[in-house]
């Protein structure tokens, strides 16, 4: 997921610091310094983003894998979230409320929300069908903000019979067409 940190960098050079986070992921990736003191990992990236954009404009979704700290953090730092097993019943009036004061959305999908051909993967999550029905009900609220999608994680390398890779070519395609 470290891709995002130079993405949200590059787009508040351009366009200023009204953006709103929206992250589709199994973890928080909050924690400080991991592995062994490292400031950058895939482990902090998004600690490291909020230190930018304010951990208030950060909206997580699926997170159901964590250590205790980064939930103590999240909860401490108003970051907006949705664990994987409560996501039916709170998704889309949270979403809609976050929404509403963004004049910028920045959508990254981690494919581990859905377990799918990842290096870190966790049982019990959304299934993709989940992330693209989530997208679709809200696409009217971000249409006209939406400005970068990435999708991170995937490896085909993890791929044995090639599903995972249609699976976010569907996701690619989907997320593609919020835009038109």
């Amino acid at each position: 997921h470290t891709i995002t940190l130079p993405m949200i960098m590059a787009f508040i050079r351009k366009y200023g610091n009204n953006i709103g986070l929206i992250t589709f992921d199994a973890h928080f990736d909050l924690r400080d310094r991991y592995p062994y003191g490292q400031k950058y990992s895939h482990a902090t990236v998004m600690r490291r983003i909020g230190e930018i954009i304010g951990f208030k404009n950060m909206f997580v979704n699926g997170v159901r894998a964590y250590e205790r700290e980064e939930k103590i953090f999240a909860v401490k730092n108003n970051i907006n979230f949705i664990a994987s097993d409560e996501n039916r019943r709170n998704i889309f009036s949270s979403l809609n409320s976050f929404i509403l004061n963004k004049k910028y959305i920045y959508l990254s999908i981690d494919v581990d929300v859905c377990n799918i051909s990842t290096g870190n993967p966790e049982m019990f999550g959304l299934k993709c069908e989940d992330v693209l029905l989530i997208l679709k009900r809200i696409r009217n609220r971000i249409i006209n903000k939406l400005t970068i999608i990435d999708i991170v994680e995937y490896n085909p390398l993890l791929d044995h019979n090639y599903s995972s890779g249609i699976t976010v070519n569907k996701i690619i395609m989907e997320t593609a067409g919020l835009f038109v």
